[in-house]
């Protein structure tokens, strides 16, 4: 048996009065902040495509492995990326849920219109990723929304799927629910003449998801973080009722919940008195194209990834969320109308 020598500064080693002594040493203290370890839970929609079962948590630590297990472009594929591109560092778990089997996809269409005078290139922006397709002279708007439909199909990772007929391609969200209404998209062309596009914007997505028995399942997992994908009133109800659970008196197990939200600053303002939660925290980024859910994915990332309890967290960068103009577009006018 072994003994090891400990030493004192102030405790002579040759005190012989019986008693207990005791000293502080503050030599060897810590003088950076423990350590924060925020596990981050990420709680959104699959698509059949997906190879993981929903309700069944995985840890995630590519986007790859996010696409294969939840089906790319799916809300909770893109979630996880989001998350990693902010937070590369993150300790991150996912959950998947179902569409509701009442749910409705969003739908938008966009139609070219020709012939074009000269060659060009049509860039469709779907979210915050980007379509391009090069036209040339004399080619028909059939053509080119054919050219457009055939490129979305080689970029899986859209939310959208596309399909067309004549100068007409629709664009149908891939989870069903009122997130695919959120889906901005818009066309811009670089050179080129001749050629027109009129976008109608993604709608009549309805019917979310309840996450009431997939947060039940991972009431004893112990997160800190945890980030939904849905920004409903009624969504973010069942996750105050969560968060208030998990870190009561009794659990201890003190959590905070993170949503995204793209619309105004008067909707946000209204949607947060609804929610009325100190343990929900949302990020409000009007007019980004980058999608509600992958705001709300960053934004946790980060939080998760932050070891100053006390540092704001308005001041750091989102890294992959696409900046909010200053202001919105102006309004195109015809020839003839004063603007």
């Amino acid at each position: 048996m072994s003994s090891a020598n400990i030493s004192f500064d102030t405790i002579p080693a040759s005190i012989r009065k019986p008693g207990v002594y005791a000293e502080f040493n503050t030599r060897l203290a810590v003088r950076t902040l423990p350590a924060n370890l925020q596990p981050m839970l990420i709680v959104g929609q699959r698509i059949a495509a997906g190879t993981q079962a929903a309700g069944a948590p995985v840890g995630i630590f590519t986007d790859r492995q996010a696409a294969d297990l939840f089906g790319r472009g799916s809300i909770l594929h893109l979630m996880c990326r989001a998350a990693i591109q902010a937070n590369a560092y993150l300790q991150l778990t996912a959950i998947a849920v179902d569409d509701a089997g009442g749910g409705v996809a969003a739908a938008g269409t966009v139609t070219p219109s020709g012939p074009a005078t000269a060659s060009g290139v049509l860039s469709v922006n779907i979210g915050n990723q980007r379509v391009d397709i090069a036209y040339a002279a004399a080619d028909s708007a059939n053509t080119i929304a054919a050219a457009l439909n055939a490129q979305i199909a080689k970029q899986p990772d859209l939310p959208v799927t596309a399909g067309v007929a004549g100068a007409i391609v629709t664009l149908t969200a891939k989870n069903k629910g009122t997130l695919g209404n959120e889906i901005k998209v818009s066309a811009a062309f670089t050179l080129g003449t001749g050629v027109g596009c009129v976008v109608v914007a993604m709608s009549t997505g309805a019917t979310d998801p309840d996450i009431t028995a997939t947060l039940a399942a991972m009431f004893s997992a112990g997160h800190k973080i945890i980030a939904t994908a849905i920004n409903t009133q009624a969504s973010l109800l069942v996750l105050r009722t969560h968060l208030d659970a998990v870190s009561s008196a009794i659990e201890k197990r003190g959590a905070m919940g993170f949503f995204g939200f793209t619309g105004t600053l008067a909707n946000g303002t209204t949607l947060a008195g609804q929610i009325n939660a100190g343990r929900i925290t949302g990020a409000l980024l009007p007019s980004t194209t980058s999608l509600s859910y992958e705001l709300a994915a960053a934004y946790a990332s980060i939080a998760a990834f932050e070891e100053d309890p006390a540092r704001p967290l308005n001041t750091l960068q989102l890294a992959g969320i696409a900046v909010a103009p200053d202001r919105e577009p102006p309004v195109a006018h015809r020839a003839g109308e004063r603007a």
